[in-house]
């Protein structure tokens, strides 16, 4: 295998879909088990099958709609990215190092150590029930255009929030949906490209601090499982965690601008890595090739995509990590 460090990266809300994993849930058994191991845990907690309304209970592939039900897709996301990361330890893949973005910092700490599963999986339930009941719909859209954009559109001052900028013309925003669909329109005669995403919230912004402090005490009551094994590299911080209290860590994961190409550039200037999108539509792998440098030396892998070609792209990533262990 590769002396390459491997970095596994965790991707959010908004890489949701439904039959997201599907092949490998149908096809490898520890992938599956893991998924169902999770789902009974979700069922006592909260009477709901994750895995009956990604697989089972989904619409037909040819209708419309998008899976958005914070209640059913925050531990959806959670779970696949969990049961990924078991079937790559199965195969003899484990991370030097992890990787959270928004939501997928909830994933990365269980696969550092920090935090056991179960925990990890409370943590996720907990902040889907308060999203759910306390904070108002919302949406987020992603904008294939440079930031300085909204300088020209004042007045939109205040309505939404910069989340991210992952690349001179990629941008992502938060806001309510009506706002949102109206600065989509006018995009549109300004010839920018400009897609909602598939959540029901805006989060990291304002409209959910409503539930931060009641996040803060029911999540007091968790504990790091240990000092994590492996870095922990937080979008939410730009780099490796100084610290782990699974409180704080997790609600900034949500609140706080995602700060993934600043993370990665970090990363990477320290040393090359392969870096690893445990997410279901190969979201962080997209941005990545436009965050790395050319020449650089680091590479980005995904693992799943939405055309569910799941086992091609495990069988890529194995050949790759046997390919760079023969260049040492």
């Amino acid at each position: 295998m590769t002396d390459m460090p491997v970095v596994f990266c965790y991707s959010g809300q908004g890489s949701q879909f439904y039959r997201m994993g599907l092949p490998l849930f149908e096809e490898e058994p520890v992938f599956r088990r893991s998924m169902l191991e999770m789902d009974e845990h979700v069922k006592a907690r909260l009477g709901v099958s994750v895995v009956d309304a990604l697989y089972r209970h989904a619409p037909p592939a040819t209708a419309s709609g998008s899976f958005t039900q914070t209640l059913v897709t925050h531990p959806a996301i959670f779970m696949v990215q969990r049961a990924m990361t078991e079937l790559l330890a199965a195969k003899g893949v484990r991370p030097d190092a992890v990787l959270g973005m928004s939501l997928g910092e909830f994933a990365a700490a269980a696969a550092a150590g920090a935090l056991s599963v179960e925990h990890a999986l409370d943590a996720v339930l907990l902040q889907a029930e308060l999203l759910e009941d306390g904070c108002p719909e919302g949406g987020m859209m992603a904008v294939l255009g440079a930031p300085r954009l909204l300088e020209t559109l004042p007045e939109l001052a205040g309505s939404v929030t910069l989340v991210s900028v992952n690349a001179p013309e990629h941008f992502v925003l938060a806001g309510d949906r009506p706002t949102l669909e109206r600065l989509r329109a006018r995009l549109r005669e300004l010839r920018v490209p400009a897609q909602l995403l598939p959540v029901s919230r805006a989060f990291h912004s304002a409209a959910i601090d409503g539930i931060a402090a009641r996040f803060a005490a029911a999540a007091a009551a968790l504990s790091a499982a240990a000092a994590p094994r492996v870095p922990l590299l937080s979008c939410a911080e730009g780099g490796a965690a100084a610290a782990f209290a699974p409180g704080p860590h997790l609600w900034r994961a949500v609140r706080e601008p995602i700060r993934l190409r600043e993370t990665v550039q970090a990363q990477a200037a320290q040393q090359r890595c392969l870096f690893v999108d445990l997410g279901p539509s190969g979201t962080v792998a997209a941005l990545l090739r436009l965050m790395l440098a050319p020449g650089c030396g680091s590479r980005s892998q995904l693992t799943m995509d939405m055309l569910g070609r799941d086992r091609k792209h495990v069988d890529q990533l194995l050949q790759t990590m046997i390919h760079e262990g023969e260049k040492k």
